[in-house]
């Protein structure tokens, strides 16, 4: 288990990664091989690009619940 910092800096370190996260509507998205393409502080989004297909999602931080296998606590 690590914190939602050490998250991010994986996420901003643009290594290939999979994670899951729930979105707005509370669904669990499995997220694999995935780069983040940018973030933003100010609103707690980042960008990420699925390498598989090319579709670019942002999400929020705290909706990461899990990143590489690990649980990731607020």
């Amino acid at each position: 288990m690590f914190s939602i910092y050490k998250a991010r800096q994986i996420l901003e370190s643009k290594q290939e990664v999979n994670l899951k996260y729930w979105d707005k509507e509370g669904n669990i998205i499995t997220a694999n091989q995935v780069v983040c393409t940018s973030s933003y502080h100010e609103n707690n989004t980042f960008n990420l690009l699925h390498t598989q297909s090319g579709e670019v999602r942002k999400i929020r931080v705290w909706n990461i619940f899990e990143l590489n296998g690990e649980e990731v606590c607020l």
